[in-house]
């Protein structure tokens, strides 16, 4: 008798911690949701952009330059603060913007052809490189602020549109997009830098938006908005 009643209670325990477990496994999918697909969806969209601020962005530097000018035709001054590994440079009239043939050396010199006071100079290896030569003068200057910022850069944008068109399986395993998922990234500002897909009928489609700013080679900087879609 005694042991029946030993058995009745260890069967007793088993059905007790049973009902224990799976209560718990209930909690944990109710609360969790580990097959929820929004979260999914959230945590490669923002892995998306991060991809996009790591990879495609580009040094800008910005100088606000005064020349006085000593006679006419291009002039020369020297900027030793401004070395760097590229020299690639583009600089405008900061009175109307107009382009001036310039040329930015290894060494820190700048060498221009303007005829006023006041430049703006940029700096950024997503310039082409400049031939501008010629008979200059060493002036004297005046150098402003100097700003640094990293925009995207509009050329490898362009770039990275080619791959999703060309070798879109490959894209999203480099961005860890994972297999049964496609994305897109649109934008109203620079739809030529749309890489879209068709949405199929019926999906649910989660989208984010981003700001992002672009640098093109002619210098404009452009404050976009950048709709990142997972489905």
């Amino acid at each position: 008798m005694l042991n029946i009643k030993k058995r009745g209670a260890g069967h007793l325990e088993i059905i007790i911690s049973f009902v224990f477990f799976i209560s718990f496994i209930f909690f944990f999918l109710l609360f969790l949701n580990p097959f929820d697909r929004s979260s999914l969806s959230d945590s490669v969209i923002i892995g998306v952009s991060e991809s996009l601020k790591n990879n495609l962005s580009t040094n800008l530097t910005t100088v606000f330059l005064e020349v006085d000018r000593i006679g006419g035709g291009a002039f020369s001054v020297n900027l030793p603060q401004l070395r760097y590994p590229f020299t690639n440079s583009f600089m405008v009239d900061a009175g109307d913007n107009s382009v001036i043939n310039s040329r930015l050396y290894p060494d820190g010199q700048l060498t221009g052809d303007g005829t006023r006071k006041y430049y703006r100079l940029y700096i950024s290896d997503e310039f082409p490189d400049s031939s501008f030569s010629g008979a200059v003068i060493n002036s004297d200057f005046t150098l402003g602020s100097i700003i640094y910022t990293k925009p995207l850069s509009y050329r490898l944008f362009q770039r990275l549109k080619t791959i999703y068109e060309n070798d879109y399986q490959n894209l999203k395993s480099e961005l860890g997009v994972p297999e049964v998922l496609d994305f897109s990234i649109l934008s109203d500002e620079l739809p030529e830098l749309n890489l879209q897909k068709t949405l199929p009928q019926g999906v649910e489609v989660y989208s984010k938006v981003f700001f992002f700013e672009i640098l093109k080679s002619d210098a404009t900087v452009t404050n976009a908005r950048f709709r990142i879609l997972v489905w």
